[in-house]
């Protein structure tokens, strides 16, 4: 992608993205150390496992439109009957 090129969100489709990184593997992609063996006896064990919580992205786009998981805008979204004025 170059630098004129403006990511836009996936669900969406018409607002730009940001990227936030995973806080539990801070953007690498793996979190854990498993060699295989019962008790490690590795002298620098890395990390080899896919992080959890992002999936081994190393973290996410947010939506600048904050959409939801179907593409509608907060905006959007019709009012609740909790937060109608009465």
């Amino acid at each position: 992608m170059s630098t004129l090129e403006i990511e836009l969100c996936q669900r969406c489709r018409c607002c730009e993205v940001s990227w936030e990184a995973c806080d539990l593997c801070g953007g690498e992609g793996l979190d854990g150390h498993d060699c295989g063996e019962d008790t490690c006896c590795c002298l620098y064990p890395e990390d080899n496992e896919t992080c959890h919580q992002c999936d081994g992205a190393g973290g996410w786009g947010i939506c600048f439109g904050r959409c939801d998981s179907k593409g509608v805008h907060e905006v959007e979204r019709p009012a609740s009957r909790d937060t109608l004025p009465m």
